[in-house]
């Protein structure tokens, strides 16, 4: 008997072993019933919050940075924006907030992430925000949300503060152009006794394919 024959063996002799399972049709029904009904409630209220409360808030915030960007084809339940990168913000920022809920459908959880790279200073990367699905307050909510933000906007100033403060360390991929820290980088390549840093394997690829093409652009 080959190993896979033993192991259908003995999972078929654990199901004849077992009582057959006691269905009450009735009870079964009501519990579906009330799953089918928080999902409709999930649904609807999560739409809301997102399209009432989290994106114009996002929108309000994206005023103050001409580089900000909202994904258009996010999905439904997220509200995700980037900021790009820009000489005084050397950095790509995404702020994804996100609408989900727990395993009973009985709470709604709005999810907060950000990401940053390359990250010059250490951050808060998740954040959530619970209630009861059956009492949503949107005040409670929006403080929240407007605390949280403030944050980001701290955190996205700091990214600023950081460059200035470690100018020494930061070089430019002579492919994009972008300024990264120098032990960030992905990969380095020696010409001419000059190192080259990159912030990616494709902008190390098209270095080596022409080197002289962009070896002039190095300022640092």
């Amino acid at each position: 008997m080959s190993r896979l024959s033993g192991f259908s063996a003995k999972v078929a002799a654990e199901l004849s072993a077992a009582d057959g399972p006691s269905v009450d049709r009735e009870h079964e029904a009501e519990f579906m019933a009330q799953i089918t009904s928080r999902k409709w409630d999930f649904d609807r209220q999560s739409r809301r919050l997102l399209d009432e409360i989290v994106r114009p808030h996002m929108e309000v915030l994206a005023r103050y940075f001409p580089n900000a960007t909202p994904t258009r084809n996010s999905a439904p339940d997220h509200c995700v924006w980037w900021f790009g990168y820009t000489e005084r913000f050397p950095s790509s920022v995404k702020v994804d907030l996100s609408a989900t809920h727990d395993e009973t459908l009985e709470n709604i959880v709005i999810n907060y992430e950000l990401t940053i790279f390359p990250a010059y200073t250490n951050y808060e990367r998740f954040d959530r925000f619970t209630m009861p699905l059956g009492q949503i307050d949107d005040e409670c909510l929006t403080d929240w949300l407007e605390s949280r933000l403030i944050k980001f906007v701290r955190t996205y100033v700091a990214i600023e503060n950081s460059n200035q403060d470690q100018s020494a360390l930061l070089v430019t991929d002579p492919v994009c152009g972008m300024r990264i820290v120098r032990e960030a980088a992905v990969a380095e390549v020696q010409r001419s006794g000059h190192s080259y840093f990159f912030c990616s394997q494709s902008c190390r690829d098209a270095f080596e394919e022409n080197p002289a093409r962009y070896a002039r652009l190095v300022t640092a």
